[in-house]
């Protein structure tokens, strides 16, 4: 998991590779704040699934190695 300090509201964003049941190679991104709650409430958290985003990501990154390869030969 990958944590950053944030810049709105003065949380933090975090990208994680996360196994969700069915889905091995889940990955979710979100930005945990503290925000006005009741006593005793947990902070808050914005995710949301980028799972599509990081296979386009790893199959890019894949293609290019293959290119970088096919160069040298």
């Amino acid at each position: 998991m990958r944590v950053t300090p944030g810049l709105a509201v003065g949380g933090v964003d975090v990208l994680s590779d996360a196994p969700v049941p069915g889905v091995p190679d889940a990955a979710w991104q979100g930005h945990v704040v503290r925000l006005p709650a009741a006593e005793g409430e947990e902070p808050s958290a914005l995710v949301w699934d980028v799972t599509a985003r990081r296979r386009a990501e790893l199959a890019l990154e894949a293609a290019n190695a293959e290119l970088r390869e096919a160069d040298r030969r």
